[in-house]
């Protein structure tokens, strides 16, 4: 399967604008009030990935749907490590598979594994019903990033979305 067929050049972010945000005024920085301000953050951030998936014009309800996203963040991380995450969720909100790709340059806090920023976001939706598309797109990502070791600079220095298309469809799949 090649990942690049999916892709449309509105699907591509090339930066995130979601950033931390300090403590509000008179907020102690608990170790509590700092993780619920870490999980503000990553909320945006979803918000911001939701917004990308809406463009497809594949995704019925974009509140229903950001509420699946976070959800399937709150069981456990799609952070995968080496500056990498692929937030995924089956959900009855999108009518097709739709694959998205958002960068932050700066890097963003998003509980990955290794504890690193994560700095390339390679999104991914299906209809609930719909399974064989929605892992062979995980799977081709997983092979992708562990045999291509010149992909992830060639996504980070990208300068246009359809770079990052045409590096997509050029690799194997």
């Amino acid at each position: 399967m090649s990942l690049g067929r999916l892709f449309r050049e509105e699907l591509v972010k090339l930066e995130l604008e979601s950033g931390p945000e300090p403590l509000p005024e008179g907020v102690e920085p608990t170790p509590a009030a700092l993780e619920k301000a870490r999980w503000r953050f990553k909320e945006r951030v979803c918000g911001e990935l939701v917004a990308l998936f809406a463009a497809s014009g594949e995704v019925r309800n974009e509140h229903k749907f950001l509420v699946d996203l976070i959800n399937r963040e709150k069981k456990a991380s799609t952070a995968i490590g080496e500056g990498l995450a692929v937030p995924h969720v089956r959900s009855l909100q999108p009518r097709s598979t739709v694959v998205i790709f958002a960068r932050s340059t700066a890097g963003v806090e998003y509980y990955s594994p290794d504890r690193q920023p994560v700095h390339l976001f390679f999104g991914i939706t299906a209809p609930s019903y719909d399974d064989a598309d929605y892992l062979k797109i995980y799977k081709w990502l997983a092979t992708s990033f562990t045999r291509e070791d010149w992909l992830r600079p060639a996504l980070m220095s990208a300068e246009e979305p359809g770079e990052v298309v045409r590096i997509l469809k050029s690799l194997p799949g």
